[in-house]
């Protein structure tokens, strides 16, 4: 069997970039000069631009009963009789305790959501890491 490694690079990039994010998430757990290609620029670019392409859609929301991010895919809703039945993800973050109480705007697959402390925090649910986003130094009015 041969290594990875003998295989051009562009070719190893086209093939994991048709992966499903979350299974991209895992593989940047197989090795160091995994996580490094995964990680890097060029790959995430063809990543994104190939999930955009296939037309997934996910929704993210809060739920009312408690302050935590879910995400459902829409590709894998049933309708039956006047009915939807979708399947729910809870997006948890080590880091940070479920505490969201609002989500701001989405884009490139990153989210933006502020706590019941104010805080705002820029979230990636595919790689579970988390940035706080620092507060202005300028006054803005409302």
């Amino acid at each position: 069997m041969q290594s990875y490694s003998n295989l051009p690079e562009k070719i190893i990039i086209d093939v994991l970039s048709r992966l499903p994010a979350k299974s991209v998430g895992r593989c940047r757990c197989v090795s160091k000069p995994w996580r490094a290609l995964l990680s890097r620029p060029k790959f995430i670019r063809a990543h994104l631009d190939r999930s955009r392409n296939l037309g997934q859609e996910s929704l993210l929301f809060i739920s009312e009963s408690q302050p935590a991010l879910f995400s459902v895919s829409l590709d894998n809703a049933q309708h039956v009789f006047d009915e939807i039945t979708i399947s729910v993800t809870k997006l948890s973050f080590a880091d940070h305790p479920d505490s969201w109480i609002r989500v701001y705007a989405t884009c490139d697959g990153l989210v933006l959501v502020g706590d019941n402390e104010r805080k705002k925090f820029v979230l990636n649910p595919v790689t579970r890491e988390i940035r706080e986003v620092p507060l202005s130094p300028y006054r803005l009015d409302p």
